[in-house]
């Protein structure tokens, strides 16, 4: 008789759990579409600058393949959208706002290329208040238009070290300039 208690607490703890993501669920739904009528509302209202609705930013999504050999074989495939931003907008879009606070300008983008055009920056936007950005790219312009040079930012996420470098838009083979993988050494 004392075991039922028992076994009834444990059937009852999923179903509890379920009720708890449920209404988290709820209550995030209900966030979302209380941002959608104010948004909607100061729209029709003309409390927004129109240009302001304008987002300064592309959205490209891919497939990442990884794939290692040794010691044994192991493959990872995985969709990714990435953001193209131009970094002279005046806003940037909400999704990657925040990361731009520890990126470079685009001033300091012109000043690091040695050009003086356009800059864009390609990343994986924020998703739920987390950023994961092992690898972001810089595209400098010069003042005709053209795509000069591209600036790679990599950071080692395990360990929170970043490197900066320049590469040919058309690709480059560089040295591996630190630790990467928790997995691999640095050869």
């Amino acid at each position: 008789a004392s075991k039922r208690p028992t076994r009834t607490a444990a059937l009852l703890r999923p179903l509890a759990m379920l009720l708890s993501l449920s209404a988290s669920l709820a209550l995030s739904l209900l966030r979302i579409a209380a941002a959608a009528v104010r948004l909607a509302a100061s729209a029709a209202l003309g409390l927004r600058d129109p240009a302001d609705s304008a987002c300064a930013c592309e959205f490209y999504e891919g497939v990442v393949h990884h794939l290692r050999t040794k010691p044994k074989r192991h493959t990872l495939t995985y969709r990714v959208r990435y953001c193209l931003l131009d970094l002279d907008a005046a806003r940037p879009p909400a999704c990657c706002a925040a990361q731009l606070e520890d990126r470079l300008t685009a001033a300091q983008a012109r000043s690091e290329s040695g050009y003086d055009g356009k800059v864009l920056l390609l990343l994986l936007p924020g998703s739920a208040g987390f950023e994961e950005n092992p690898i972001v790219v810089y595209y400098c312009h010069d003042a005709a238009g053209a795509l000069r040079c591209c600036l790679a930012e990599v950071t080692n996420t395990p360990w929170g070290d970043r490197v900066r470098f320049a590469f040919a838009p058309s690709g480059d083979e560089l040295p591996k300039a630190m630790h990467v993988s928790p997995l691999r050494d640095m050869a």
